[in-house]
């Protein structure tokens, strides 16, 4: 896990949320959805992710958890509050990295 500073949490909550309503999805409810996630290497996968908002006074934070991310080597949820994620509205991307591995998040059409 990392130490993000405030800003930083709360520029990684607003990432989630961003990916989220790209996708005319309610960010606040708990949500499974079908997404293509990319590695460092070129073929994606098609995964479920589940997205949980938990919208704290001081921790506003999304929890993500996938079996591609554990397959991959991070065996425990994902937390937006602890890992840095960025939104790219252009691409419609959302990027975090998890063990040194760099994973690319798209809506699948």
């Amino acid at each position: 896990m990392t130490n993000l500073t405030r800003e930083q949490v709360m520029d990684s909550f607003s990432a989630v949320r961003s990916f989220l309503q790209a996708k005319n999805l309610n960010p606040i409810n708990r949500i499974e959805i079908l997404c293509e996630i990319r590695l460092d290497y070129p073929y994606p996968f098609n995964d479920d992710i589940e997205f949980e908002c938990k919208d704290y006074l001081t921790n506003e934070t999304y929890i993500l958890h996938s079996n591609t991310f554990e397959a991959n080597g991070y065996h425990r949820s994902v937390w937006s509050a602890y890992q840095l994620f960025t939104w790219d509205e252009n691409a419609g991307e959302l990027k975090v990295e998890l063990e040194n591995k760099n994973y690319t998040i798209k809506h699948t059409l």
